[in-house]
């Protein structure tokens, strides 16, 4: 029996020896062996293939900072998205569901608002957001009231701004601009009578002067429209004697029409001694000119419509102010009315004139007369 063991141990013994042998042929001979990429330290996920190319390219390998660089930028991504949140919340919470404030008057604690004797002067969102504003309304006086109202000036400025580019796009670029039916838009009035409307040509005209302001005038596109503009053009130079520049034609027969209605028209020669005249049909192109008559204004390398289609003086003149209001040159506190009075505009004739129909100064006249007489006897 212990022989049959034995020989069965020795069988045994030489298998596994050739097989040892077939896999050193295999330049192998153990399990660590053959599995040469195998690193106990590293584990099975960083496991190594170093006889197969294609294996190695399908290993991950794990860049543990990497991750961890990435999960704090997520951290820090999703904490600053907590505190918007969390501001959101609270501007929405104080919008529409705000929370009893507790003040103290007169040394006693209590509910703003919650009685008359707990008054606290409320602020509107808007008055929030403009702090001259809100101190204005919670500590009103003379000098707050001053440095709200410098505030608003400034404000308001920038809104004339906005007013005036609307109209002045609408005439500059017509219905590719405002594809509606538009007419004038206007936000003051400058022709009612009052001593600033007064100030307001001569102002202007001291502008035209001061920036040497060049003006160029077409027509030949609405030949009716340019034939019933002629005369308001005697009455916009009589009203701005620097009013000045070139009238543009399109053709020669557009320039024979316009040479005959000057000669017909009073004052129709004015023009003439103003303006140059030349034929120039390639500059309707360049200025993007759509409709006769428009005006533009030329002042350096800048060119802009300020009005078109039939002109007339009071439009004119709006148009004019907006231009100036627009590129910042008009200084509005010369047309204050108190400022008026230093000008001799003769306000007192033209007020009892306009509204009793009187010569206030005849009338005055007269009566100094009338006294030095009874001195005299």
């Amino acid at each position: 029996m212990k022989r049959i063991v034995i020989l069965t141990l020795v069988s045994s013994l030489s298998l596994a020896i050739d097989n040892v042998q077939v896999v050193k042929k295999d330049k192998t001979s153990t399990y660590n062996e053959i599995d040469d990429g195998y690193k106990v330290e590293k584990g099975f996920y960083f496991y190594e293939d170093t006889n197969n190319t294609k294996a190695k390219k399908r290993v991950q390998r794990c860049d543990c900072k990497k991750i961890m660089k990435t999960l704090d930028s997520i951290d820090k991504s999703l904490k600053t998205q907590t505190k918007i949140q969390e501001k959101i919340l609270k501007i929405l919470e104080e919008r529409f569901d705000p929370k009893p404030k507790v003040i103290t008057v007169n040394g006693k604690k209590c509910v703003a608002n919650s009685s008359a004797e707990c008054f606290d002067m409320p602020l509107t969102p808007a008055a929030k957001r403009v702090p001259v504003l809100a101190n204005l309304i919670k500590n009103p006086s003379l000098q707050t009231a001053a440095r709200y109202l410098q505030w608003q000036a400034k404000y308001f400025k920038q809104i004339y701004k906005v007013g005036d580019s609307l109209p002045a796009a609408v005439t500059q670029f017509g219905s590719k601009a405002y594809p509606l039916n538009y007419t004038t838009i206007s936000y003051t009035d400058l022709n009612g009578f009052n001593a600033q409307d007064k100030m307001i040509a001569p102002y202007l005209d001291s502008l035209l002067k001061k920036y040497n302001i060049h003006f160029l005038i077409f027509f030949g596109i609405n030949k009716d429209l340019d034939i019933t503009s002629v005369f308001a053009l005697t009455k916009i130079i009589k009203s701005f004697p620097h009013f000045k520049g070139k009238i543009i034609f399109k053709s020669q027969k557009d320039k024979d029409i316009f040479d005959s209605m000057v000669e017909v028209i009073p004052l129709g020669k004015n023009i003439k001694k103003q303006f140059t005249t030349l034929i120039d049909k390639n500059s309707f192109d360049k200025l993007d000119i759509f409709t006769t008559p428009s005006i533009v204004i030329r002042k350096g390398k800048s060119a802009q419509t300020i009005e078109r289609g039939k002109i007339q003086e009071g439009v004119f003149k709006q148009k004019l102010f907006s231009y100036f209001e627009m590129n910042n040159l008009i200084e509005h506190q010369k047309l204050n009315d108190y400022n008026s009075w230093k000008d001799n505009l003769n306000y007192r004739q033209n007020f009892y004139y306009h509204m009793y129909g009187a010569n206030i100064n005849k009338v005055l006249e007269e009566k100094q007369k009338k006294s030095k007489t009874k001195e005299e006897k």
